[in-house]
């Protein structure tokens, strides 16, 4: 996505409120007759910052300036309803927000951290008797460390945290990058799903108080149960970014990325990286787990290779400390491709009340290589992988897995949580759906802005979930007993009108034309391409 904002002067952030400045050496503009006169149009009278705070906090830059300005062109205030919202700020406010002396101590490398420092020198004393493996000395391409999973199991006098029950019979929104920003987690919320996770973020960017990577931490209220997921390769990074999170972040557990199948992060050792590094990742559960006082869980794939291993992993994961693991039903080679492989997932689910023998072959199915063993703690598995409607939800949680985790099925269609909710398909009209984005607009520009960058960034974002949701094939246009599968190709199908028509549109340029009923037409120099793009329209790039 480009585009060149129509905000080329840079407004000074007092001089769009209608205050002095008071910074000397200002680097900012402070005409504001001049950056008035060059301010793209408003998008429309109605701005909704001021309709649900009684003040605008862009001031001047508003995109939708005339719904605050006096005749005279002073800024406005609606006194009543700004004093009625900050009495109810607990219901709205942003959480985890951090404070900017917090980045600061960071980048200084000031931040305490002598509780991760005391659990690791700890750790690798109790362990010193096993290989290790330095950095330099990763795996190839395709190689595989031995397993040797009995270093994980606890020592008899550390205590067990009792089993959390937080994701049992829950649906899940996962945690996706780019896609699953606050709005859309949030309108999530509103549609009925049970769990919600930030965006991936990297550890260690996190450690180096990179204001964009602690942005995707934030939470909004209504997030009842919010996780934070991270990413790294070494217990050092990831236990002191989860005892900064712990700290200065309003969190309800944090997420291990044992399944990022993307390069640029596996070949740094992370992701999917660590399924080859069991004695690694066992380490990093161990010393994560006890850094924390809310749950530590793991996010895993079946295998970096074709090779199902994860079985063998979950059981050890359980023993080190982690308080659920996630399973993706496909290995690292295969990425998004064919279908999730939802019967080894059941087979995971039973490790966690057995074991595998020490004289099984690494190559066998959970099934054949498993022993009851009553040192191992129980605690959830859930399932992740092209879960699409209601029936196929309940089916999984009969089958075993204690929650359901749902990624592109939600962003497709988010109101799958709402149909899991009511047990039934719902025949969402257009008008419904031109609705839900328009709700996911005002969220956007709610938590991005109503000035030109807001309004971009929210035109952004959208975007890329118009990517997904016009691969939604409306219940009722459909052949009877026919029932969309997520790896299907959307079939052709006559529209029962052409709002309907329009959303189920592949070509972008229509997505654009429904992001200009909301936001207004795109700035000059626009160009954009879905970063998730699907293979149909992959090379498809939109100007204007």
């Amino acid at each position: 996505y480009m585009g060149e904002l129509a905000e080329e002067i840079r407004v000074c952030s007092q001089t769009r409120l209608g205050l002095p400045c008071t910074v000397s050496n200002c680097k900012y503009h402070h005409d504001l007759p001049t950056f008035l006169a060059t301010k793209q149009p408003d998008i429309s009278n109605r701005c909704l910052l001021f309709d649900l705070r009684g003040h605008c906090r862009q001031g001047y830059s508003c995109r939708f300036l005339s719904a605050h300005v006096n005749p005279d062109g002073s800024l406005t205030t609606n006194e009543p309803l700004k004093t009625a919202s900050e009495q109810s700020r607990s219901a709205w406010e942003e959480l985890n927000v951090v404070k900017r002396d917090v980045f600061d101590t960071l980048r200084r490398r000031k931040y305490p951290l002598e509780k991760t420092d005391q659990i690791l020198k700890s750790v690798r004393t109790s362990n010193r008797s096993n290989k290790k493996r330095k950095p330099e000395e990763e795996a190839k391409e395709g190689e595989e460390e031995e397993d040797n999973l009995s270093w994980a199991v606890p020592a008899t006098d550390r205590e067990r945290k009792a089993r959390t029950t937080l994701f049992d019979g829950k649906s899940y929104l996962a945690p996706l990058t780019t896609t699953g920003n606050l709005p859309f987690r949030r309108l999530c919320k509103d549609l009925g799903v049970d769990i919600t996770c930030s965006e991936m973020a990297m550890a260690t960017n996190l450690l180096q108080g990179q204001l964009s990577e602690w942005a995707l931490l934030k939470r909004h209220p209504s997030e009842d149960i919010f996780g934070i997921q991270i990413c790294g390769s070494s217990p050092d990074v990831l236990g002191r970014c989860c005892e900064v999170i712990e700290k200065e972040c309003k969190v309800d557990f944090i997420d291990v990325n044992c399944g990022c199948p993307i390069d640029l992060v596996t070949s740094k050792g992370a992701g999917s990286s660590l399924l080859r590094r069991p004695t690694r990742l066992l380490e990093i559960t161990s010393v994560c787990s006890q850094v924390l006082s809310c749950p530590f869980t793991v996010k895993l794939r079946t295998g970096w290779t074709e090779k199902q291993t994860s079985h063998n992993l979950i059981p050890a994961l359980a023993s080190a400390g982690a308080a659920a693991v996630t399973l993706h039903g496909r290995s690292r080679a295969q990425r998004y491709s064919r279908l999730a492989d939802w019967s080894y997932i059941h087979q995971c689910a039973d490790t966690l009340r057995s074991v595998p023998t020490a004289s099984s072959s690494s190559g066998a199915t959970a099934a054949e290589t498993t022993t009851t063993v009553s040192s191992i703690p129980s605690i959830p598995l859930i399932g992740n992988g092209d879960v699409f409607n209601f029936e196929e939800f309940y089916n999984h949680l009969e089958s075993g897995v204690s929650g359901v985790m749902i990624g592109r099925g939600a962003l497709i269609k988010p109101w799958i949580f709402t149909e899991i909710r009511e047990r039934r398909h719902w025949d969402i009209s257009a008008s419904e759906r031109l609705d839900l984005i328009k709700k996911y607009v005002d969220y956007g520009l709610e938590h991005w802005g109503t000035d030109d960058k807001g309004v971009e960034n929210t035109r952004r974002f959208l975007l890329e979930g118009l990517s997904f949701m016009c691969r939604y094939v409306p219940v009722g246009v459909i052949e009877s007993g026919f029932v969309q599968k997520i790896n299907h190709r959307p079939p052709a199908y006559v529209a029962r009108n052409d709002t309907e028509t329009l959303l189920s549109s592949p070509d972008p340029r229509n997505w654009v034309t429904i992001s200009e009923m909301f936001l207004g037409k795109v700035p000059a120099g626009f160009s954009f391409k879905p970063k998730h793009a699907a293979s149909s329209f992959k090379n498809t790039v939109v100007e204007g």
